[in-house]
């Protein structure tokens, strides 16, 4: 068993990016072969841009709002106090009320946006992406705003740790893993004492470090042991940290993001139908992703179908002339219309700095990225 569990992970370490093109449409081809379901989330391709205009302006306030709430929570814990959720109860009601209403709103400042993994704004994605998880998943509205509320304070234990530890810069070592570590058995003593619906939050607080091979922590959980509830954390959590920038490597794609959580879900680190799950409420190519087509052709994902991954809408912005890429005028272009072109054929992802293009440029209202950005 252990031979071959090692085999799996040399496998997977060893794809390529074609394999890894392929995975993506043998997923999409998975997940459409599930039980056809109506989608909770509307088919973006039903609203008009000036809605997701719209809804981006307001999705940026409540994530500020948000994050003003969770610093209050961290500074009442630093301080000894006794907690009190129910303003950060209301914001996660509104976040989820935004994603139903456009979920790429959201989804892309969540994606695009470039800070340190350990501030607030962790809380905030890990928290919309629970949310979306559990919508996906047709969970009601009650179960989905605990699940919410569940990712706002997963890390809330860290204010009790050494400041100087959450931002070190460089890897850390042996003795400084111990102690961040330590940061869950902090959290599940500062939600205790809450009041109201708590299991989820306990759930996700302990549990969203542990992996279904039993390679996680703190308590080494497997399988059945992990909570529903844990599981979409883990994967959550995971997503976003690899989409984060950290001291010792810049933030991945969400693309090779997804890809990473796919591997893992292959391997039984992560819940291989959560993952899939997850992935279809993302998207196989997020929004803000640069995708490169047969003919030579790059673009910025604008929106994606919940009922055809593989094709989404984009937004052509430049042209491969010998090793760069050169500017062209963008022109908007629904991939769905396009599916049986050769040369319109999504064949990779290009990173920013390889391209070096700035996705969010191209954006509806892509001003509002920048502010996220410099935040």
């Amino acid at each position: 068993m252990a031979t071959q569990k090692k085999d799996k992970l040399q496998n997977s370490a060893q794809e390529s990016p074609e394999d890894a093109m392929e995975a993506g449409e043998q997923l999409a081809a998975q997940m459409d072969a599930l039980e056809d379901k109506p989608p909770l989330y509307r088919d973006p391709r039903e609203l008009p841009e000036e809605a997701w205009v719209e809804e981006t302006v307001l999705a940026l306030e409540l994530m500020g709002v948000a994050e003003q709430q969770i610093a209050k929570l961290y500074s009442d814990a630093q301080e000894g106090k006794n907690l009190d959720p129910d303003p950060l109860t209301l914001s996660v009601s509104r976040i989820s009320e935004s994603l139903a209403r456009d979920q790429d709103a959201l989804f892309s400042l969540s994606l695009l946006r470039t800070f340190d993994a350990e501030g607030f704004d962790h809380s905030i994605n890990v928290s919309v992406y629970m949310l979306g998880l559990a919508s996906s998943l047709e969970l009601d509205t009650q179960k989905c705003n605990e699940l919410g509320l569940a990712g706002m304070l997963h890390d809330v234990g860290k204010a009790r740790l050494p400041q100087q530890l959450i931002h070190k810069t460089g890897v850390l070592s042996a003795s400084e893993v111990k102690s961040i570590r330590q940061h869950q058995r902090y959290s599940l003593e500062l939600l205790e004492h809450l009041t109201g619906p708590k299991q989820e939050v306990l759930s996700v607080a302990a549990q969203h470090h542990e992996r279904m091979d039993g390679t996680g922590y703190p308590n080494g959980l497997s399988g059945s042991q992990i909570s529903t509830a844990g599981r979409m954390a883990a994967i959550c959590d995971s997503f976003d940290a690899l989409t984060s920038n950290r001291s010792y490597r810049a933030a991945r794609t969400p693309r090779e993001s997804l890809q990473e959580i796919l591997n893992e879900g292959r391997r039984g680190s992560l819940d291989g139908d959560l993952v899939q799950t997850f992935i279809r409420s993302i998207g196989i190519y997020p929004v803000g992703s640069l995708v490169k087509l047969a003919d030579g052709h790059l673009g910025v994902v604008m929106r994606n179908h919940r009922s055809d991954l593989l094709h989404p809408t984009i937004r052509l912005i430049a042209k491969k002339q010998g090793d760069v890429y050169a500017p062209i005028t963008p022109v908007r272009v629904d991939l769905a219309d396009h599916s049986e072109s050769e040369g319109m054929r999504i064949v990779g992802n290009e990173t920013p700095a390889a391209s070096r293009i700035d996705p969010c440029r191209f954006l509806p209202k892509s001003e509002l990225y920048s502010r996220c950005r410099e935040a």
